[in-house]
C-alpha cells in the first residue's frame, strides 16, 4: 500500500484539477498526455481560471504521471 503525505492546503485546489482532469484522459494504446484544449475545456465547463503557475504545474504533475506508468509497464 502506497503511503503518501496530505497535500499541502495551498497547493490542494490544482491536485483536485489534476485528478479530475485525469479522469477524462484519452487512452488508447496507454494514457496519453492531457492537452491544453482539454484543460482549457475543463476550465471552461468548470468556471475555472487557472494562474501560469497552477498550469504549468498540471503539466507538471501530468509528464510524471505518464512517466511512472510507463515505467512500471517495463
Amino acid at each position: 500500500m502506497l503511503i503518501v503525505p496530505p497535500v499541502p492546503r495551498e497547493c490542494r485546489a490544482v491536485w483536485l484539477a489534476f485528478t479530475a482532469l485525469s479522469q477524462h484522459r484519452r487512452a488508447s494504446m496507454g494514457a496519453h498526455a492531457l492537452t491544453l484544449s482539454d484543460v482549457e475545456a475543463w476550465c471552461r465547463l468548470h468556471g475555472v481560471r487557472l494562474t501560469g503557475w497552477e498550469l504549468d504545474t498540471i503539466t507538471a504533475l501530468d509528464a510524471a504521471s505518464l512517466r511512472i506508468a510507463a515505467e512500471k509497464r517495463h
